[in-house]
C-alpha cells in the first residue's frame, strides 16, 4: 500500500472496518505518517454501522490513531425524524473518522419489524470535500459524481443562497446534467482566484 501511495499519490485514503473486525489497525499508522507527510487526506470509516453495539470500539480505536494529525473536532448532521445526529470527527486539515450504512439494515434473525436507514455516505463525501484544495476538490468531486442522493442534498440546501448571491449560476442546479458540478465548482474557483488578484 506505501508503494501504491508513494507513486499515484491519491486523493485521500479511505481505510474501512466494520464491527467485530479482526484488523490490528496499529499496523496502519506508518501509511497514516505517509499520508500525512505527503498531505494525503485520511479517512478511518466504522462501516455497517447498524450491526451491533462493537462500532463505538472501533470509532474510539480510529480516534486514538488519528489524534497525531491535530485537533480533534466533531462535525453533528441533522438526521431529521427525531433521530440522533451523525457525528463525523475532523483531525486537524489531514482526517476524519466515522462510521456509515451504505445500504438499508436488516436482521430478520433480531427482529422482523427494525430496519436501519443508509446513513454517514453523504456525510463523510461532504467532509472529505471540506477539507481538500481546489486541485484535489475537483478530482474529488469527479469520484462522486455519480452519487445522486449527495448532489440533490447539495442542490437543496445551495439552490436559495446562490439564486440570491450568484445568478449567473443559477442554470447549474439540474440534477439531471452530471457535469454541472464539476463545471460549478471550476467557475466558482475561477471567480474566486479572479476576486483575489
Amino acid at each position: 500500500m506505501k508503494k501504491f501511495i508513494e507513486e499515484k499519490s491519491p486523493i485521500c485514503v479511505i481505510y474501512c472496518a466494520s464491527p467485530g473486525s479482526f484488523a490490528d489497525i496499529k499496523q496502519l499508522q506508518p501509511i497514516l505518517k505517509l499520508c500525512k507527510d505527503k498531505q494525503i487526506f485520511c479517512a478511518l470509516v466504522c462501516t455497517n454501522m447498524w450491526s451491533g453495539p462493537a462500532r463505538d470500539v472501533v470509532i474510539n480505536e480510529f480516534k486514538k490513531e488519528l489524534k497525531f494529525f491535530g485537533e480533534q473536532i466533531d462535525k453533528p448532521f441533522d438526521q431529521g425524524y427525531h433521530r440522533a445526529p451523525h457525528q463525523v470527527t475532523i483531525f486537524g486539515h489531514g482526517a476524519l473518522c466515522t462510521m456509515i450504512n451504505s445500504i438499508e439494515y436488516y436482521d430478520p434473525e433480531l427482529s422482523l419489524t427494525m430496519r436501519k436507514p443508509v446513513q454517514g455516505v453523504d456525510e463523510l463525501i461532504h467532509c472529505i470535500m471540506d477539507e481538500l484544495d481546489e486541485e484535489k476538490l475537483i478530482g474529488w468531486c469527479n469520484a462522486v459524481l455519480y452519487r445522486r442522493s449527495f448532489w440533490e442534498k447539495l442542490v437543496q440546501k445551495t439552490n436559495g443562497f446562490f439564486s440570491r448571491h450568484f445568478p449567473q449560476v443559477q442554470g447549474f442546479f439540474d440534477p439531471n446534467n452530471d457535469q454541472n458540478a464539476v463545471e460549478l465548482i471550476k467557475k466558482l474557483f475561477n471567480n474566486k482566484n479572479q476576486s483575489k488578484k
